[in-house]
């Protein structure tokens, strides 16, 4: 879990929204459309938080959705046997 944090900090320096966020020189209300409610960022052993969601930098959003995806215990049953359930 601590190699993940450490490629978040990682990937965070190459995100700009995720830089200027860190660098406290944006705001909450600047990150989201205007009709979303903006959650406080908070700074954390390196990373951002958005209320109490880690704030995943864009270059690692794939690699998260992907592994969550993948992984043994996220069944999925594939198109071809939905399709025969239905």
């Amino acid at each position: 879990m601590k190699e993940f944090f450490t490629e978040v900090e990682k990937e965070g320096k190459k995100d700009e929204e995720y830089e200027r966020a860190m660098k406290q020189e944006v705001t909450p209300e600047e990150l989201v459309p205007k009709d979303r409610k903006a959650r406080e960022i908070k700074k954390e052993n390196g990373v951002l938080y958005r209320g109490n969601l880690l704030w995943v930098p864009k270059g690692l959003i794939e690699t998260v959705l992907e592994s969550e995806h993948d992984t043994k215990i996220a069944v999925h049953m594939g198109q071809d046997k939905t399709i025969e359930i239905i």
